[in-house]
């Protein structure tokens, strides 16, 4: 008997044409790091939380660093892009915790940072999360 169906999603059809390739499908099951919050095929969402960090400035081709307060902050990397927004507590966060905007240079009013020249990992592998 063939029951009710339901929408394939993006993990069904790469599944359906992994096996029709001859392929075996992909392992699923990940242990996943505490700093990380979600992963999908193409983002990572990550948290660090807030300590003394190095700040660094280019002054006139002249680097400068100073050790300040960054407040707790989360970080979704999705394709090319990076945002970033900061935590009011310094706890990991929820689904339903409130953002606020991170007082950091390079990011813009939607939280979209400014990556200049960087370098970006080309997928979103958990390996990749400190790149």
């Amino acid at each position: 008997m063939l029951g009710a169906g339901r929408p394939l999603t993006q993990r069904d059809v790469h599944d359906l044409l992994t096996v029709c390739a001859g392929q075996r499908p992909a392992a699923t099951l990940q242990w996943l790091p505490a700093h990380l919050l979600a992963h999908g095929e193409d983002f990572l969402v990550w948290w660090r939380p807030g300590a003394i960090r190095p700040l660094w400035f280019v002054l006139n081709g002249q680097r400068f660093g100073f050790r300040v307060p960054w407040p707790a902050l989360v970080f979704v990397a999705h394709r090319q892009t990076l945002d970033c927004a900061a935590l009011v507590k310094p706890t990991r966060p929820e689904p339903d915790t409130a953002l606020c905007h991170a007082p950091l240079m390079n990011i813009d009013a939607q939280g979209q940072v400014c990556l200049g020249t960087t370098e970006i990992p080309t997928d979103h592998a958990l390996e990749r999360c400190a790149a």
